[in-house]
């Protein structure tokens, strides 16, 4: 009998008798239903004497999956049931029988809340390991009678689909590229091509975010395409349907693969990307040879419109290899990275368990939380009790999770408690609360005083009878307030206990009274308010206040848990998920926040000031115009955008000729252009007139500064050339010839100098910074970084390692000297040169020292002469600018401006002869860029989003101390940045461990990953316990209790030789100390001795 064959397969493991269904079907022959075997394999998995499972849930296949034709109306009567109530999507257990559903991917795989989920949930661990075991065996014997295979009939597509997705392709073709190429550029979308290509040439010349903009409008126009495409062949244009077509019902039961492998055989491959962004342009403007210049065809950017099925061309095998490739890199990059990181978060966090007390403390003792995760729980026992979802299934199976006799004992040793009379008081106390003031919880944590009711009672009516009663008075308070205090002191002491008593605060909880591992009946917050709001929404089976006591309290977590592990692999096995290093804000290019492992290290690791991209975000208060909110709010955001030269110059024009009056030289005439003020205004609030008034004030210091490095680099050049070829074959060179030693010096090694001067963007590096030194320091710290005092390369490779608390894994150690190093270096090189090289050394010396006395001189002037330039400037006098310029330098022969409009001005300098061979343009664009017309210090620009119907701002870059001056339109209070340090500054250390849990939850929300909010609680108290924010590295491993933990992290030399000199002490208490001695550790069954009344026996015997 097929029916007892099946159930033998499945249960062939089990002792005694195995209890079998009666057949479903008795005429004209016994039958049983597939249901049935599934049910008697539950019923047997079901531990002996335990009441039977009762669950709902739901399949993976929907009802969808299995309508073929829309539904008809009911001829008669009708039914009250829903979409999937009774189909086969809905699945009903009762008394461990399926009665409706089908069991897929939801119930058998690794799917919270399904059928294995609640079986564990319900009867432990070995109870559903035995289903899921039979099962297995089930399936397995199953599948020799009902063999699965796929063939080519299940990706085969109807000739009318096909034509319909060939149509959608060649639109697509001639369309989508063209018209989302015009869209980035702002061009109609009748343009020429030719006009189109020439443009995007430029584009790409000028504008670095043009490949953004343009990566955007392809990705919103051709998933249009993708999407009509999917749905001419998926399912309906399929020959073979479901589920009939058997690839379709692997895919759909969750058995293997996905849809988008389906799309990929039958449909298109779609939009390949490399990093996000679709794959780059050569120099020549061309993705691959095979492709025209600036092509703005799809298929040119990594849009595969071809399937598996009918293969691919060339061009997108290539682009598919590229996409293969980059996730093969990306997988051996993070292995190491995410790797380091988790042993960095295991080595710290090993010592931390729960204690018999319910704190969680450190191996040396130390406590780090009062109570795990804030509620006592155990992450593994709360799935259900936590979720208000499955409240139900609990109430369902109350027999199961309630024993009678458990319960009993449960009450009655609370009654025999002393401390019971004071509970039960509390209790009474926090219903009559709530009975006159409500269960919200908004209303439980208001806080108010009488005074402050008073005053909200009373203010209307005097601000009415007070003539300027918000003026301020010299005490420093207003009118009103003065009158509602005179009144407050003249009221009678009944009336003030009558505010008194309507101020009342809400009792505290009964968990911060009593402790819920002592007191039966105790539970947090959110299961109180879970509780009252299913006996509000729903219909309660049982008493649902001893169900959820008596879970609560078997969900404590257990003296001994080593939550510090739990928590770094809940952190670190997540992160080998990640693979983007940042995101885009809102899907706008200009705003960026680092991701991905990076942000993780910065958090963990580092815990420095200096992140990469810190924000702020603020929301702004209420007012009742949101249009003249709005209004003000831009005008903010323009005042907090940083403004350079660069972002309103338009072009820069320099022409030279050589003079020979009054002295040899070259006059250089250079104009520079400006945009126009309705090309800016939008984003920045400078005026053409305080622009003018910068480029003379300041910019043109920063330009003679950056002159006098080219020229002091050129002589050093120049000197070094000649002493070259001094000692060459080429013989002696026409000293009084510059221009032609200038000329024979070779382009490459002129280019590497001109880099060299100009590498720092914003700081005046020296001009003795040539990059033969900076190569040898480079190669110096190389080998540096492989010598065993640093041990991990790896956490040295990251920039975050200039923070503050990471500084020292990347710094040198004492008897390291790069520079010393370099010299060495240099000198070993350059035997043959000494006497050049010293010459070009004092040279270097000299022109630094000219430099700084220039610098000096400058800002001395410019404090005397000069004064602030205001943003919103609206005029500027010709005159007194170029007096200030003749101050200036020398060098300048005129000065002019624009009158009228302000959008250029021109200078005329007599430069040197020696200078002619600079590249003036790129080297004032080069200024322009650091030369900052306007800005607020450590902000570099700010966007405004609504988001739930609040205005907020949000900011690139921090500074907290700035934003109190806009206190009026801004709620500092409810303030937000992700620069975990600043806020530990600002707000204290309770407001960065709150910070550190959210910026953690924000990396992992991108990619779908939820970390429990009790891990993240727990590493946050952990890196904060010292009253500062503390990174998990070396730096901090060095305040560990145990010298044998510190040595088995890293640069074990360092700390064995610390330990030995200070005579430090282990006392073997954490889990590395005790593994290294062999010894078991304390935590788990480690955590307890036991005694036995065996071992005394045996004592006893022995002395007798």
């Amino acid at each position: 009998d097929d029916y007892q064959q099946l159930v033998f397969q499945a249960l062939n493991n089990k002792r005694g008798n195995i209890d079998l269904l009666p057949p479903s079907i008795l005429k004209p022959v016994k039958l049983w239903s597939g249901k049935q075997i599934i049910s008697t394999i539950i019923k047997n998995s079901t531990p002996k004497g335990m009441p039977h499972i009762n669950m709902n849930g739901k399949a993976k296949l929907n009802n969808k999956h299995w309508c073929v034709v829309p539904a008809r109306d009911w001829n008669y009567g009708g039914t009250p049931l829903k979409e999937n109530e009774l189909s086969e999507s809905e699945v009903l257990i009762r008394q461990g029988e399926l009665l409706c559903g089908i069991l897929d991917k939801n119930h058998f795989g690794a799917t919270p809340y399904g059928l294995i989920h609640c079986m564990y949930e319900l009867y432990g661990g070995v109870c559903s390991t035995t289903l899921l075991s039979s099962l297995s065996r089930l399936f397995t014997y199953y599948l020799q009678w009902e063999g699965f295979t796929l063939g080519v009939r299940d990706i085969l597509v109807r000739a009318k689909a096909d034509k319909k997705r060939a149509k959608i392709i060649h639109e697509c073709r001639e369309k989508a590229g063209h018209e989302a190429t015009a869209a980035a550029l702002e061009l109609p979308p009748t343009v020429a091509r030719e006009v189109l290509a020439k443009r995007m040439q430029e584009a790409y010349a000028k504008n670095p975010k043009f490949r953004a903009i343009l990566d955007r409008k392809y990705k919103t126009a051709l998933d249009t395409y993708t999407n009509r495409i999917n749905n001419a062949c998926l399912p309906e244009g399929l020959i073979s349907k479901f589920p009939e077509n058997n690839l379709q019902l692997m895919v759909q039961s969750g058995a293997k693969g996905s849809t988008v492998n389906t799309m990929q055989i039958s449909c298109l491959l779609g939009q390949i990307e490399l990093e996000g962004k679709r794959p780059p342009l050569m120099p020549s403007g061309r993705s691959l040879p095979s492709f025209a210049d600036f092509d703005t065809s799809p298929k040119s950017g990594g849009f595969i419109d071809g399937r598996f099925m009918t293969g691919i061309q060339p061009q997108d095998f290539f682009f598919h290899c590229m996409a293969g490739r980059e996730g093969l890199i990306d997988t051996a990059v993070k292995t190491s990275r995410s790797g380091y990181l988790q042993r960095c978060l295991v080595k710290h966090l090993e010592g931390l368990s729960v204690q018999y007390d319910m704190t969680v403390r450190d191996s040396d003792g130390s406590v780090v939380q009062f109570m795990y995760g804030e509620d006592g729980m155990d992450i593994a026992k709360t799935q259900f009790i936590a979720n208000s979802k499955q409240t139900r299934f609990l109430d369902m199976n109350r027999d199961v999770i309630v024993q009678k006799d458990v319960l009993q004992r449960l009450k009655s040793s609370n009654d025999e408690d002393p401390v019971n009379e004071a509970l039960k008081k509390h209790v009474k106390k926090m219903k009559r609360w709530a009975k006159a003031n409500g269960d919200n919880l908004s209303v439980r944590k208001t806080r108010s005083s009488p005074f402050a009711l008073f005053s909200a009672d009373k203010a209307e009516a005097l601000r009415t009878s007070l003539p300027k009663a918000d003026k301020l008075k010299s005490s420093g308070r207003t009118k009103l307030t003065e009158k509602l205090v005179k009144q407050w002191n003249k009221l009678s002491g009944a009336d003030r206990r009558q505010y008194a008593k309507r101020t009342a605060h809400c009792p505290d909880p009964l968990a911060a009274i009593f402790t819920p591992d002592a007191h039966f009946g105790v539970l947090s917050e959110k299961l109180d308010e879970l509780v009252r709001n299913y006996k509000r929404t729903e219909k309660p089976l049982h008493n649902i206040d001893e169900l959820m006591q008596v879970k609560g309290s078997g969900s404590l977590a257990a003296p001994g848990e080593p939550v510090g592990v739990l928590a770094a692999q809940s952190i670190g096995e997540p992160s080998t998920q990640m693979t983007l290093n940042t995101f885009h804000f809102a899907g706008r290019g200009e705003m960026n926040v680092t991701l991905g492992i990076p942000r993780l290290r910065e958090i963990l690791l580092f815990a420095g000031s200096n992140i990469k991209t810190p924000t702020m975000e603020i929301p702004f208060l209420p007012h009742r115009k949101p249009e003249r909110l709005k209004a003000v709010a831009e005008k903010l955001r323009k005042s907090l955008n940083r403004v350079t030269v660069a972002d309103v110059l338009e072009n820069i024009h320099v022409k030279s000729k050589l003079v020979v009056v009054p002295s040899h030289g070259m006059l250089y005439t250079i104009r520079f252009n400006f945009l126009p003020p309705d090309a800016y205004d939008q984003d920045y609030c400078v005026t053409p007139a305080a622009i003018i008034r910068h480029m003379s004030r300041k910019f043109f210091k920063a330009m003679f500064i950056a002159i006098r490095k080219a020229e002091g680099a050129r002589n050093v050049l120049i000197d070094t050339e000649t002493g070259e070829k001094k000692t060459g074959k080429r013989g002696k060179l026409n000293e009084n010839n510059e221009d032609e030693q200038i000329d024979e010096i070779e382009p490459s090694k002129r280019n590497k100098k001109e880099k060299g001067v100009y590498s720092d963007s914003d700081s005046d590096t020296d001009a003795d910074d040539s990059p033969g030194v900076d190569a040898d320091a480079s190669e110096a710290k190389i080998k540096h970084k492989t010598s065993d005092e640093h041990g991990y390369d790896d956490e040295n490779e990251n920039d975050e390692s200039s923070s503050d608390s990471g500084a020292s894994d990347a710094e040198d150690p004492p008897d390291a000297d790069p520079k010393k190093d370099a010299t060495e270096s240099t000198t070993g090189k350059h035997k043959k040169k000494d006497s050049s090289s010293s010459k070009s050394t004092q040279q270097q010396g000299l022109e630094e020292a000219l430099i700084e006395e220039y610098e000096k001189e400058q800002e001395k002037m410019e404090q005397e002469l000069a004064e602030r330039t205001a943003p919103n400037a609206s005029k500027v006098n010709e005159t007194e600018e170029a007096q200030f310029l003749q101050h200036l330098d020398k060098q300048i022969e005129t000065y002019q401006i624009d009158r009228v409009n302000h959008r250029w001005c021109q200078i005329v300098l007599h430069m040197s002869l020696k200078l002619k061979e600079i590249d003036f343009t790129k080297l004032f664009r080069e200024v322009a860029d650091r030369s900052v017309i306007w800005e607020v210090p450590r902000i570099k620009r700010a966007i405004t989003y609504m988001q739930n119907d609040q205005l907020y701002l949000k900011t690139e870059g921090t500074n907290m101390s700035a934003m109190t001056a806009h206190a009026k339109v801004l709620d500092l209070n409810r303030l937000y940045t992700n620069d975990i340090q600043a806020m530990a500054k600002r707000y204290g250390i309770e407001a960065a461990s709150r910070v550190v849990v959210k910026e953690i939850q924000n990396v992992f929300s991108v990619y779908g990953i939820t970390v429990d909010p009790r891990h993240l609680l727990l590493v946050a108290d952990y890196m904060t316990a010292g009253g500062k924010f503390q990174a998990m590295n070396r730096m901090a491993m060095e305040y560990s209790a145990s010298p044998l933990q510190q040595i088995s992290f890293e640069t074990s030399m360092k700390f064995l030789k610390g330990a030995l000199s200070k005579g430090m002490h282990d006392r073997l208490e954490s889990p590395s100390s005790r593994l290294i001695v062999g010894q078991p550790c304390r935590l788990g069954t480690g955590a307890f001795t036991l005694y036995s009344s065996a071992l005394k026996d045996y004592a006893d015997a022995a002395t007798q």
